[in-house]
């Protein structure tokens, strides 16, 4: 049994824990993994399986017997379609049945907090969110200044313990899209602005780190993670790693830094304070503070430099706050 499908089966086996209230357990498909969780989690000795791919006639076995059962549907995933099978049959959502896998959900701008009892919690008043139907665990907190353009979206995919956190003053152009897939996090901290048609995806266990007041333009790419296995073809082990907090697949961008136009960062890529990174950089690796990141592969071209937000601006001690003002750290 895989991770994900372990701590989404413990979701399911809560609910069915809150409300069987000692009736059969019933799981309509055929899943052990699911069966072993359940029966662990809530105690239960007994679960039985009916599976419409074995030409069980569920209707039948089910029909108007809520107060025998309580039901766990795997076979399906929960559409309206589905709900509306059972709820004629005389059983409640939640309270006499619950799904496994669900529709997608989408959560509008300013449609009010979100929750559910698979642990989904979203606060987003600005921005369009997509939950997928495996999301469970998830945390989505925007806070209520951030500003979102046109085409804006937040998108959870594979949806297990994902967390997304954006801070005070953030502003999102037009189109920028924000992608997390399962046990991804990405926290942006307050006053960052992002470009228009701009890509954040953190991938499979990745987490992406924005400093405060960072600047990010146009057309960017942040990519952590590789979204596919990677083998040896000798040794027949794989190269690359999904798990959860893997430093190999973390980006984490220092205060103040400017990302130009086209610019793509990845994984394995961190940056001290003040960086500026240029146009069309394909940048990763580490990197001291106050220095320019250019190039393909990416490099140091210039150190002791600090970049300011007005092009007109004349006098640094002025103009810029002296906590970026720094000369660049040299290695030991």
């Amino acid at each position: 049994m895989t991770d994900k499908n372990r701590e989404r089966y413990s979701v399911i086996a809560k609910i069915v824990n809150k409300y069987f209230e000692k009736r059969q357990v019933i799981i309509v498909g055929n899943n052990p993994d699911l069966k072993t969780v359940l029966s662990d989690y809530c105690g239960i000795t007994e679960i039985k399986e009916i599976s419409p791919e074995a030409g069980d006639d569920v209707n039948a076995y089910l029909n108007k017997k809520a107060k025998k059962y309580y039901v766990v549907i795997d076979s399906m995933r929960g559409n309206t379609v589905a709900r509306k099978i059972f709820l004629d049959m005389g059983y409640r959502k939640m309270k006499d049945f619950v799904f496994t896998v669900r529709d997608n959900i989408i959560i509008k701008p300013d449609s009010g907090d979100y929750s559910d009892e698979y642990g989904n919690i979203v606060h987003c008043k600005s921005c369009r969110v997509y939950l997928d139907g495996d999301a469970v665990n998830t945390i989505v907190n925007v806070d209520d200044s951030v500003s979102f353009g046109e085409g804006c979206s937040i998108r959870i995919k594979n949806g297990v313990s994902i967390k997304l956190n954006i801070g005070k003053d953030c502003s999102f152009k037009e189109r920028v899209m924000l992608t997390l897939i399962r046990d991804a996090e990405i926290t942006i901290k307050s006053g960052v602005t992002v470009g228009h048609d701009t890509r954040i995806t953190a991938g499979s266990g990745c987490n992406i780190k924005i400093g405060k007041d960072s600047l990010i333009a146009y057309e960017c790419r942040i990519y952590s993670g590789d979204a596919h296995a990677i083998f040896d073809t000798v040794t027949k082990k794989r190269i690359n790693s999904y798990e959860k907090n893997n430093p190999k697949n973390s980006i984490d961008i220092g205060d103040h830094n400017w990302i130009c136009m086209r610019a793509i960062v990845m994984s394995r890529c961190s940056t001290g304070v003040s960086c500026i990174m240029g146009a069309g950089a394909v940048v990763k690796g580490n990197y001291p503070n106050n220095c320019v990141i250019a190039g393909n592969p990416s490099r140091i071209v210039r150190r002791n430099v600090v970049w300011t937000h007005d092009i007109t601006d004349t006098d640094l001690d002025v103009a810029c706050p002296a906590e970026y003002i720094r000369i660049t750290d040299e290695p030991d």
